[in-house]
């Protein structure tokens, strides 16, 4: 036998599993809300966004010999998500996101994660304060006949609760 290390070990595959199984269901990200202040059209639009990131900023310190040293700063209050929204033939998807930019608005969004074995109570809740809206270019072609016409939005939020 060439392999003479080898050994199955069932007992401790099953331990593993066993583990995994105990954590209990795991969030599906597909089952999300989110809503935007006065909008609520975009609200049921949104094909897919972003929890924003939890972090502080980052503190660099280099000592002698060129050491370096990592601390954690301030909180990042700041920041942006990434949010795909599906337009109607009606156009008033891109209706709204014009009027936004067109008059400076700050829109507030709220994004909870809605389990189905929750009856959709929330389980978590990020909501953005202040946010100002960047709409991406939009590509539109004669050979996407399949494809709906879905804005990448970006909302940069000034605080997040």
């Amino acid at each position: 036998m060439l392999t003479h290390n080898t050994k199955g070990q069932r007992n401790f595959i099953r331990e593993k599993w066993t583990k995994h199984r105990q954590v209990g269901e795991r969030a599906i990200a597909a089952h999300f809300e989110m809503s935007v202040t006065n909008y609520p059209n975009l609200s049921v639009k949104i094909a897919s966004t972003q929890l924003p990131e939890m972090a502080r900023e980052l503190i660099e310190s280099f000592g002698g010999m060129g050491v370096a040293s990592n601390f954690q700063g301030n909180l990042k209050n700041a920041g942006e998500i990434t949010v795909v929204i599906e337009e109607t033939i009606k156009g008033d998807t891109l209706a709204d996101l014009r009027k936004i930019v067109d008059n400076k608005e700050y829109v507030d969004v709220e994004i909870n994660m809605t389990p189905e074995e929750l009856a959709g109570t929330a389980s978590v809740t990020r909501t953005l304060l202040e946010c100002s809206v960047v709409c991406e270019a939009i590509d539109l072609a004669n050979e996407s006949v399949t494809e709906l016409v879905k804005p990448s939005v970006t909302f940069r939020y000034n605080w997040i609760d």
